[in-house]
């Protein structure tokens, strides 16, 4: 007892030499913040810092065994070191399209411009792994602490996702590349387009688990949430009257015998009101759900006639009476099949195959606007030269002799 009430006494003067802490030099911080591209669209970036402590008594005078001083701490460190480097890295994110036709990314790029013989260009630093070698180089060291990037991450949740698309606005203009209006046009298109990928890939996982199941006296609404799979039921008038919902999940299919509870499978459910439960189960995999209602009645011994004018009969039991039944199945899609709704994305993004009579078309209409667009140059250099032939000092005889040679000439180019 000596040597634990010497530590005991240690710990309660000075936690930072004796404790669960104590000996432990380095802490894994995650930090989640918020930022905007160049457009204005908004993403989250993760950061993981190494926090290793390299001198005891300023780590003890910073109290940087509380978990918040530890945060506090990464967060200077990314006010003080890590928008700087990016700064001077000329770094900047956007959602971007990707060459040869890709479709876009699932979350924005980091992105940043690099000089390189004379020339400006822009680098994409899909996993961020460059930008971080790029900032561990910087030293940074407080509170006794030194702190060391671990990892960078992009990322984009349902929320943003949402909040972009209900920002975007359409532009009906032509512009360049390197222009404002043609980086928002793209990260606006991405938007766009990853939007209707998550409504898609809501809709195909929900439209397989997301039902409404009725008989004459149950209802019970199934719901995807996440991973997991919520039920609802509803028993209308049966509700606190003596009556008692079951429900029984099964994997191998329904019942053939409803003389016992157990050939239903595992109870998930036994009530007598209206409620709600939550079920976990595993993706591709089908369940068979039956839920009962159910009434326990009395069971009367048998009276002589004589008997039931003097006095009620005596129960000897209980019998079950079924009042109604529902029976369903739900599965929950896997992420192969979540997988197949993004081919199908593919396809619909593809451009559709030429039509060999409509080519024909669009080559007539392309040599008419041609002969159109000739026929209004040549007109408009015809009046702009017999100008210049009225203005000179010729007589008027010349004058028009000119006038027509250049109008019979500009005649001949027309019907060539």
């Amino acid at each position: 007892m000596g040597l634990l009430q010497n530590i005991y006494e240690v710990w309660t003067k000075d936690p930072y030499r004796v404790g669960p802490n104590a000996f432990k030099d380095s802490y894994l911080i995650e930090r989640t913040y918020n930022a905007k591209t160049d457009v204005g669209f908004r993403f989250n970036y993760t950061i993981g810092c190494h926090l290793e402590r390299v001198n005891y008594d300023e780590f003890k005078k910073g109290g940087m065994l509380d978990e918040k001083s530890q945060q506090e701490l990464v967060d200077v460190w990314h006010t003080e070191v890590f928008h700087p480097k990016l700064d001077e890295l000329m770094s900047f994110c956007r959602f971007i399209i990707m060459p040869s036709g890709n479709l876009p990314r699932e979350n924005p790029c980091l992105c940043r411009i690099v000089k390189e013989r004379g020339e400006e260009f822009i680098y994409y630093d899909h996993h961020c792994w460059d930008t971080k070698r790029e900032i561990e180089k910087v030293p940074f060291l407080r509170n006794g602490c030194k702190i060391k990037i671990t990892w960078l991450k992009l990322i984009l949740d349902d929320d943003l996702l949402k909040e972009n698309y209900d920002m975007i606005k359409l532009k009906a203009r032509e512009s360049i590349e390197n222009t404002e209006a043609h980086r928002a046009a793209e990260e606006a298109t991405v938007i766009a387009f990853l939007h209707k990928k998550s409504e898609l890939q809501r809709t195909f996982q929900h439209v397989q688990t997301d039902n409404e199941h009725k008989s004459n006296g149950i209802s019970v609404k199934t719901r995807l949430v996440g991973q997991a799979m919520e039920l609802s039921w509803d028993i209308k008038k049966y509700q606190n009257s003596g009556f008692v919902l079951r429900g029984f999940r099964k994997e191998d299919g329904f019942a053939h015998d409803n003389s016992s509870w157990n050939a239903h499978g595992m109870c998930v459910v036994e009530t007598q009101s209206n409620g709600q439960c939550v079920q976990h189960l595993d993706a591709g995999k089908e369940y068979f759900y039956t839920f009962m209602l159910t009434k326990d009645e009395p069971v009367y011994a048998e009276q002589k006639l004589l008997e039931s004018f003097f006095c009620s009969a005596a129960v000897k039991g209980t019998k079950t009476r079924l009042a109604d039944s529902l029976r369903f199945s739900i599965r929950v899609p896997t992420q192969m099949e979540i997988m197949q709704v993004d081919r199908m994305l593919e396809k619909v993004k593809a451009p559709p195959p030429a039509d060999p009579k409509r080519e024909k078309i669009n080559r007539a209409i392309e040599e008419l606007q041609s002969f159109v667009e000739f026929d209004e140059n040549i007109t408009q250099i015809g009046e702009e030269l017999i100008k210049q032939i009225e203005k000179k000092n010729y007589s008027e005889e010349v004058r028009n002799q000119k006038i027509e040679r250049l109008k019979a000439l500009l005649d001949s180019m027309l019907v060539n």
